[in-house]
């Protein structure tokens, strides 16, 4: 899947559930100075995100749009990179297999 069909799969979501919490609260909530990931701002953040009913959707409209600052389906960037990181590993590790295999 590409970005643009985790945006439609998030609009989908955010029209059958109405908006989320980020889209009602104070923008500054979802976008806490950067830290640890564990400073009070944005575990209250995370938490909220817990509540949310369109949280998968975020994260992975997250995740496929690279989004580099603030929460997003209570993931903070780290967390967001890591997985990126390790989807884009399996991916190098499964072309190199099947280079391999056709190689043989």
């Amino acid at each position: 899947m590409n970005v643009f069909t985790y945006s439609e799969n998030l609009s989908l979501a955010i029209a059958k559930h109405g908006d989320p919490i980020c889209r009602t609260t104070d923008p500054d909530a979802w976008f806490p100075e950067a830290g640890d990931g564990n400073s009070k701002p944005m575990r209250y953040a995370k938490a909220m995100c817990a509540e949310c009913p369109v949280m998968v959707q975020c994260r992975d409209y997250a995740i496929a749009n690279n989004e580099q600052h603030g929460i997003w389906g209570g993931m903070d960037t780290m967390q967001r990179n890591k997985i990126r990181a390790n989807k884009n590993r399996a991916m190098r590790n499964r072309r190199a297999k099947e280079a391999t295999a056709t190689s043989l």
